[in-house]
């Protein structure tokens, strides 16, 4: 089992994988690996606008270390890092660092908590702390008898502990979601290829998205995504299990949100696509 990858996505630390291998993986030790990297035509976290423009690349590295199970329960801690690269402006734009556990509480059901701190690294300074809660759904074994894909319903809860990314004050931040798949060629091909569709809903619950002036909206944004996977199955599986994705998104933003981008300096839209593709290795 690996909880890691489902508890990240949960988190929204790393992008979620291409698709799920139908091979065993050869690791079966306690330790496990994901590593990748991202290309995106916008770099965008929780709504706002942090670059459009120019070169951006977003590696990642995660280490899980599964537990002793415990009254039926499977568990895994783990920590990593996530970055921001531009081309343009501050080269070294964003670096996160985190630190989890997460669970399996029920056939499916994982409960995820992570310290995560965000930092600039050319001022060597704190952007950022925060608390993450999430909770997310596998109900696969449900729909796959009757043909239906599951829709991988998670809920995200971000508690700022110090500073706050987007206002004076630490905020609260909530995202819903949901990630139906779909096999778009036969599994047994030799090179599958799967069809996600990420949707979600952000959510100020507390002075998360601030602008002075403004009221506290709830309402942040509306994102959903198209995005393709495909296992890169001539790698060796002693090298890990490797694939690749891309995939485009288009957010509808809230009233504080478009002021954000505004005074970023990346416009007020109430209407944004962006394309992201990406490579992910696990083991």
């Amino acid at each position: 089992m690996n909880l890691v990858a489902g508890a990240l996505v949960t988190a929204g630390l790393v992008a979620s994988p291409a698709m799920a291998q139908d091979v065993p993986a050869i690791n079966q030790g306690n330790v496990s690996l994901e590593i990748g990297a991202d290309v995106a035509s916008e770099y965008i976290f929780r709504g706002v606008t942090k670059q459009n423009k120019g070169f951006i690349f977003q590696p990642y590295a995660t280490v899980g270390v599964a537990m002793p199970e415990f009254a039926g329960i499977e568990s895994e801690v783990y920590f990593g890092t996530w970055n921001s690269f531009h081309d343009r402006g501050q080269k070294w734009f964003q670096a996160d660092f985190f630190i989890g556990a997460a669970a399996e509480v029920y056939e499916g059901l994982v409960i995820d908590a992570a310290y995560v701190t965000r930092r600039d690294p050319a001022a060597d300074a704190s952007l950022t702390s925060e608390v993450n809660i999430g909770v997310s759904y596998d109900e696969s074994e449900l729909t796959e008898p009757y043909g239906m894909p599951a829709l991988n319903p998670f809920a995200l809860v971000a508690i700022e502990t110090q500073g706050g990314l987007y206002g004076a004050n630490r905020g609260v931040f909530l995202e819903l979601g949901v990630e139906p798949s779909f096999e778009l060629t036969p599994e047994e091909s030799d090179y599958p290829i799967t069809l996600s569709v990420p949707t979600t809903v952000g959510v100020n619950v507390h002075r998360y998205h601030q602008v002075e002036g403004n009221a506290d909206h709830a309402f942040s944004y509306f994102n959903v995504g198209a995005r393709v996977g495909m296992p890169l199955r001539f790698i060796p599986r002693e090298y890990g299990q490797w694939s690749a994705s891309a995939g485009v998104h288009a957010q509808w933003s809230g009233r504080n949100v478009r002021a954000l981008n505004q005074m970023g300096g990346f416009g007020g839209d109430v209407f944004n696509t962006y394309g992201t593709i990406g490579v992910s290795m696990t083991y």
